[in-house]
């Protein structure tokens, strides 16, 4: 069943994730070629925006547009901006992080032995 977008919670994900990566809303909106006060609009809900913009501050913040659109998978903010940047990769990509991610815990995992 198709649910009605809620553009509070489209705004809400896009403040989430440029707070998380610690960017200023001057800062995505120069990214995402939009103004300020646009940006600061959609981020409380007070607009939406046509799916140009939202393709450009998806990439702006090296997101999927289904995970601002739809959300994530758990309600963990760090567990939401992990699926949120996996979700973007590529198939090759994600083989490359996937492995990365396994070096790191093992490495991890010795270090706390």
């Amino acid at each position: 069943m198709l649910r009605e977008l809620d553009v509070n919670m489209v705004g809400k994900r896009i403040r989430e994730i440029r707070e998380y990566q610690h960017l200023t809303r001057e800062q995505l909106a120069e990214q995402a070629d939009i103004s300020v006060q646009f940006l600061a609009d959609i981020e409380v809900g007070r607009k939406s925006m046509s799916i140009n913009t939202l393709f450009k501050i998806s990439n702006a913040l090296h997101v999927s547009n289904d995970y601002l659109i739809l959300g994530p998978i758990d309600s963990s903010i760090k567990n939401k901006t992990l699926y949120a940047l996996l979700d973007s990769l590529s198939d090759k990509e994600l083989e490359i992080a996937e492995k990365i991610i396994t070096l790191y815990i093992q490495g991890i995992s010795l270090k706390n032995n």
